[in-house]
């Protein structure tokens, strides 16, 4: 979304709508394939791909008319972080399902947030310096 405030910002509705357009249509059209096939999970995988598409198409815009430069290989290793910690969260809930709702919420969180940030930490994106910032 952040995309689009930018194109709004700029004067550049007309780009937003044409996105936005493109991606409600190729939603549509995945749903009217995937949905037979796949029922609900497959609507929710041409849901993702959309926004996916949308991101990307407005990313594209916002690179061509204000000279955004974005930082591709650091969001490639958060996606990477996310990822992983949430492969690790997932495989965690299947353990502790017989220990109780709360206590399962809590386990998972903490495993994801630990493994998310570590990850993060190792690859230098959190450093003390942006520690420091959140910190006033």
């Amino acid at each position: 979304m952040f995309f689009g405030f930018l194109l709004i910002a700029t004067g550049r509705q007309k780009f937003l709508i044409f996105t936005n357009f493109f991606a409600v249509s190729i939603n549509f059209l995945g749903n009217l394939f995937c949905i037979p096939r796949f029922g609900f999970v497959g609507a929710a995988a041409v849901s993702v791909a959309s926004e996916i598409f949308l991101f990307f198409i407005m990313l594209f815009f916002s690179r061509k008319f204000l000279k955004f430069i974005f930082p591709f290989s650091e969001m490639g290793k958060i996606f990477f972080a996310a990822f992983f910690a949430g492969i690790f969260a997932f495989f965690t809930k299947n353990i502790s399902e017989n220990w109780g709702n709360l206590f399962q919420i809590i386990l998972v969180s903490g495993i994801f947030f630990g493994i998310f940030f570590g990850i993060l930490w190792k690859f230098k994106i959190l450093s003390p310096e942006i520690l420091a910032k959140f910190k006033k």
